[in-house]
């Protein structure tokens, strides 16, 4: 399915280049989708993607989403054709966690708490 999604991302632009070349090399792209397009099914999605994350996290594994496929009209298109029944909700890109990483910068807890004051 990834080689699949990465060709539903080529349409010339640098970020659609970005995001294929991505989908090619993830180890496993997760797709949450709903029985139908309504408030409750985004509420069942969210919590489904919230365990998915934590449940990940435990297990060492890291996650990121890959939105194109959902929000860009003629992609989500070929995307409904080929999975073929329900609402896609979010496309995730899941794979382990390279301990050679170093941790994404994060705001001062100073400017944090000043910001929501």
């Amino acid at each position: 399915m990834s080689r699949y999604v990465a060709q539903l991302f080529n349409r010339g632009e640098a970020v659609s280049a970005r995001y294929a070349e991505l989908a090619k090399v993830t180890p496993l792209l997760g797709l949450l989708r709903t029985e139908d397009d309504e408030p409750r099914f985004w509420l069942h999605a969210s919590q489904a993607l919230q365990r998915l994350l934590l449940v990940g996290c435990k297990e060492g594994l890291a996650a990121d989403y890959l939105n194109q496929p959902i929000q860009v009209a003629g992609v989500r298109d070929k995307l409904q054709q080929l999975i073929n029944q329900g609402t896609q909700q979010i496309l995730v890109r899941i794979g382990a966690v390279n301990p050679n990483m170093p941790a994404t910068p994060r705001r001062g807890l100073k400017r944090l708490i000043h910001w929501l004051t």
